[in-house]
């Protein structure tokens, strides 16, 4: 489910939640503006990494993920930072901020859709994820 745009507002793009992790898509404008590189430093990116926070092309994401009915993204190719659910340590949430995911590495702030917030707690929750 695409639940924002936001991560933080200077790397606009997808966020995207599944039971597994959250996706950062990154805009195909920014892919060739270096951010893909800035990100890949903050998480000490190895794509041979099994799980946790990872930097990589979404062509490399399995077809089961991008070729799902239910993945909102349209672009084949660009930065994507995965963030698995093993990873996080904690995931808070406050009405008046952001939803915050914390693993050892980093701590990310995703920005939901205003007006859809109920919805996407409703959707985290039913998908497993608790805060």
């Amino acid at each position: 489910m695409l639940i924002g745009h936001g991560w933080p507002v200077a790397y606009h793009g997808a966020i995207v939640a599944s039971p597994d992790a959250f996706y950062r898509v990154l805009h195909a404008t920014q892919a060739f503006s270096g951010v893909a590189g800035i990100i890949a430093k903050l998480v000490g990116n190895t794509i041979s990494q099994p799980l946790g926070e990872r930097a990589l092309d979404l062509s490399q994401l399995p077809p089961e993920i991008v070729d799902h009915q239910d993945w909102p993204v349209k672009q084949r190719q660009g930065p994507v930072l995965v963030v698995s659910k093993s990873a996080v340590r904690s995931a808070t949430y406050s009405f008046w901020t952001t939803f915050t995911l914390t693993t050892d590495k980093n701590r990310y702030s995703l920005q939901f859709y205003y007006l859809k917030r109920r919805k996407i707690l409703r959707y985290l929750k039913s998908i497993g994820w608790s805060f």
